[in-house]
């Protein structure tokens, strides 16, 4: 989830697209989180496989982390 805060509206905005995911780590603790926390998520519940979470993940060695974690 994102939220429109200025910072981000900026980057879309000057096709910036790249630098949101910084912009969304001060917003966390409004609810915002990547498109890569929503894989994994979906992933740790079992509801996608982990072929699927990698082919739409950003960067699979956050996924990496997760088996290093000890999960799936």
């Amino acid at each position: 989830m994102i939220w429109n805060t200025l910072p981000i509206a900026s980057a879309i905005r000057t096709n910036k697209i790249e630098s949101i995911d910084n912009y969304i780590q001060p917003g966390r603790e409004d609810g915002m989180f990547t498109f890569d926390e929503s894989v994994k998520k979906l992933l740790r519940a079992g509801k996608i496989t982990r072929a699927v979470a990698e082919e739409n993940v950003r960067d699979v060695n956050y996924l990496n982390r997760l088996r290093v974690a000890g999960t799936r």
